[in-house]
């Protein structure tokens, strides 16, 4: 029997197919202009948005994660995360 053997792929050959889509990839991110100041202080409740749909697992870290990180900095903070698409807002009741 013969076995036939592939031709090994080279890093030149990857290269050649992974870099038009990483340029097309680039094109199409909004990469961060400025960087912006969280403003918190113990108590207040820091609302996180993502457009998409997170899984259970994903929204769970995500939360702990930034409820960690703000701890780290000496702050006792809540956080919410509002996933596909989701609003949030509040009317004071002093504003009433």
């Amino acid at each position: 029997m013969f076995k036939i053997f592939k031709p090994k792929v080279t890093d030149d050959q990857v290269r050649e197919v992974v870099k038009p889509m990483l340029a097309e990839m680039e094109k199409r991110v909004n990469w961060l202009q400025s960087m912006q100041k969280l403003d918190v202080k113990d108590g207040d409740i820091v609302v996180l948005r993502c457009r998409q749909k997170l899984s259970t697992e994903t929204y769970k870290h995500l939360k702990a994660a930034l409820q960690e990180i703000i701890k780290g900095f000496g702050f006792d903070v809540h956080v919410m995360l509002l996933e596909d698409g989701m609003e949030i807002g509040a009317v004071r009741k002093e504003d009433l």
